[in-house]
């Protein structure tokens, strides 16, 4: 059950710091990143710096969670030879998950590529984050085992939705998955 005052809009500087921690705190709820990518997850300013759309859904005042939305020419865009538009770091207050804050966070990027003319939406998510995963496929996301990576943390596992009849015709064709997945530095450069 959704709070009934949720509200997703643009990251204020001012919650820079706690959408973070949030993020960050989703994150260790499911499994653990170490080293230097747990501050680029707590790191707010330097996605909206770097041009990346940073959304919160927040019920008042109060931030329950956030996504970064990684739009054509976005240099935070994981995988653009498959997706033209993407989104990474979804993380929902350990506290508020199950109430379809990061099913609206979701909805958010698959409405806003949507009104952009975009073809496809792309996600990177965790092997060992399997209510992400089950999520994603029930909002028509699918699996692309070809574009599995390895990241330092573990695999990231390759989820897309079409978002127009003929996505398929503007990327390239699946192809077979790699054992093991390929280092995410050799694929996303």
């Amino acid at each position: 059950m959704q709070p009934s005052t949720l509200v997703v809009r643009p990251v204020r500087p001012e919650e820079y710091v706690e959408t973070g921690r949030i993020v960050l705190a989703a994150y260790d709820a499911a499994g653990r990143i170490e080293g230097p990518y747990r501050l680029r997850i707590e790191d707010t300013a330097a996605r909206v710096e770097a041009g990346s759309e940073v959304w919160v859904a927040v019920d008042g005042e109060r931030v329950l969670g956030s996504v970064t939305f990684t739009d054509a020419g976005d240099p935070n865009l994981e995988d653009d030879t498959h997706g033209d538009c993407g989104f990474r770091m979804l993380g929902v207050d350990p506290a508020a998950q199950g109430l379809g804050v990061g099913r609206t966070l979701v909805q958010r990027c698959i409405d806003t590529a949507t009104a952009r003319g975009r073809k496809r939406l792309s996600i990177y998510s965790m092997v060992w984050m399997p209510a992400a995963h089950a999520m994603y496929e029930r909002m028509g996301f699918t699996r692309r085992r070809d574009r599995d990576v390895l990241f330092p943390a573990g695999v990231g596992l390759a989820f897309q939705r079409n978002l127009v009849p003929d996505a398929d015709a503007w990327f390239p064709p699946e192809g077979l998955p790699a054992e093991p997945p390929p280092w995410y530095l050799d694929v996303l450069g």
